[in-house]
């Protein structure tokens, strides 16, 4: 049902159902209202039922109660009975000032998620803590906390072609079952930071022989990058901090990739 709500005048002012109206006027939503306007094409046999049906979804026994109501009532005969009155799950007044006395008195410095289960625990009282927590901010208890905004910035892409190749492998059942020795291969990846220029390989592991292999293929075709972006796996990187030099930091491909 839509939120927007429309005012409709009536000459007859009257309490239906527990209907709360004012005086000359009904407070009728937008599906309402479209109602209001089908019912009276089908009271003035302008269309069908079974079309006046099929037009608002209902079915054939949900149109003829609406058309006994409308018959009878007019348009508020369509108003939903339960406009007006107080929620059946609405938590008393009593409850309410229950509640907040005992957050004063044992819980002002709780937040409202812990108060509610601090209630429920020790004093039999429960309460959802979302129905705590604005009722904690209308008795000025709690105050909104706003969470800071997280700062990023984006990284700017490198001006040409060869200045960064972002680098990486996947192992992945990527033919599905069909090879005859193995389900998973490994897939070797490098994609150029500024032009977005991927190349790929398959390999059968991701290893430093293999990913060697790659980058020689790869400077005799395309040239030497000017930078390589890895990952932390152990083929690229040396993940112990036990080293004595700087030469032991590094791995036999970060080796090589320095000469």
């Amino acid at each position: 049902m839509s939120a927007l709500f429309y005012a409709i005048y009536v000459t007859n002012s009257k309490k239906r159902k527990g209907q709360l109206m004012k005086e000359g006027l009904l407070i009728m939503s937008t599906r309402e209202i479209n109602r209001a306007g089908i019912l009276k094409q089908v009271k003035d046999k302008k269309i069908t039922q079974v079309v006046a049906a099929k037009t608002m979804n209902l079915s054939d026994r949900q149109l003829r109660r609406l058309m006994v109501e409308y018959r009878i009532n007019g348009v508020t005969g369509i108003v939903h009975s339960s406009r007006g009155r107080p929620s059946n799950h609405q938590i008393s007044q009593q409850l309410k000032d229950q509640v907040i006395e005992l957050v004063r008195i044992k819980y002002p410095d709780f937040g409202p998620t812990f108060a509610s289960e601090k209630l429920a625990q020790l004093d039999g009282l429960v309460i959802g803590h979302e129905t705590l927590r604005k009722l904690m901010i209308t008795a000025g208890i709690w105050h909104h906390k706003k969470r800071k905004p997280i700062h990023r910035t984006r990284r700017e892409r490198r001006a040409c072609y060869g200045d960064m190749e972002q680098f990486d492998g996947c192992q992945h059942d990527w033919f599905e079952g069909r090879l005859a020795n193995k389900t998973k291969v490994t897939l070797l990846a490098s994609r150029d930071d500024a032009t977005n220029m991927v190349r790929a390989q398959f390999v059968s592991y991701e290893g430093t022989i293999p990913v060697m292999a790659y980058w020689r293929d790869y400077i005799k075709t395309y040239g030497k990058p000017q930078n390589i972006y890895l990952d932390r796996h152990s083929t690229y990187k040396v993940n112990s901090d036990s080293a004595l030099d700087d030469d032991a930091m590094l791995s036999q491909f970060e080796r090589a990739m320095k000469q």
